[in-house]
């Protein structure tokens, strides 16, 4: 089974390099190294998040984060970058 890489999935207790400030350069690392899924969670406003707000990545910088890491991505595995946004 190929890795994957989450962001506090159901409440579990989360490492402190997993907390949201941190989960963008983790994923851009991980994706770097191979791992084929990631699992973010996301909200367009954290604050009024009901659960896993210290892991969230903002909705604004999703679209960025993204195509940074499809970016990543095609550079790993070669050929263009193929992206379904």
């Amino acid at each position: 089974m190929p890795p994957t890489l989450c962001s506090n999935a159901a409440g579990a207790a989360s490492p402190p390099a997993a907390t949201g400030s941190l989960w963008p350069p983790l994923a851009r690392a991980a994706v770097a190294m191979g791992v084929d899924g990631l699992f973010m969670v996301v909200h367009p406003d954290q604050e009024q998040a009901l659960s896993d707000e210290p892991n969230m990545v903002p909705l604004h910088r999703l679209e960025l984060l993204l195509t940074q890491l499809v970016a990543i991505r095609a550079a790993v595995v070669g050929g263009a970058a193929v992206s379904t946004l």
